[in-house]
């Protein structure tokens, strides 16, 4: 793993810092605050089905279904600036559901919706940028990351994770209210 975006509480940003270090493998060791981003893709403008990502199981969490795609904040070495985060939900869409090709031209123009502190844990502290967007297929699954791509509603999904937590990142929930608070509180996507 190499470095990724350390920032303070606030959001700014402080420099590089190793993902051991902002991810300490003890789970009740603090981590250090850092950013990643993520994207909710919906099929159509419908707005009602999102696509769900199930991670291969030779990954962190692996088996466990994600409600949206994404990752940390990339420090960039060779300009000694951290990655933005529209840049690195880009860079994982790529990475995880259109591997080996380029990405479709309907999903430049991703919608940031709601950037927030997640604390689910003392070794995960992260500030977190989400993003929209609208594509209905087709995907390139990365073998190596995701072992089923599908679409869902919204509603089965809640409903599945109140239901079944553990098939879920622990994150799944958490992501899936701040999409349906943003989506409640305004009318474009």
């Amino acid at each position: 793993m190499g470095k990724i975006v350390q920032v303070k509480e606030s959001g700014g940003i402080v420099g590089a810092v190793e993902y051991t270090l902002a991810h300490p493998r003890d789970s009740k060791q603090r981590g250090i605050r850092h950013l990643a981003s993520n994207v909710f893709i919906f099929k159509d403008s419908s707005l009602t089905e999102i696509l769900l990502t199930k991670r291969n199981l030779d990954m962190n969490r692996g088996g466990k279904i994600n409600v949206c795609i994404g990752g940390h904040n990339d420090w960039l070495d060779y300009s000694n600036k951290g990655e933005k985060s529209i840049e690195t939900a880009l860079r994982e869409l790529k990475e995880e559901v259109f591997y080996n090709n380029t990405l479709p031209p309907e999903l430049d123009n991703l919608q940031f919706i709601s950037a927030f502190p997640k604390n689910l844990r003392a070794n995960d502290l992260e500030i977190v940028s989400l993003y929209t967007g609208i594509y209905s297929g087709p995907f390139y699954k990365n073998p190596f990351e995701v072992s089923d791509i599908f679409f869902e509603t919204i509603p089965n999904v809640k409903t599945d994770i109140i239901k079944n937590p553990e098939k879920y990142v622990k994150s799944a929930e958490l992501y899936l209210d701040h999409l349906c608070f943003f989506m409640q509180t305004t009318t474009k996507i």
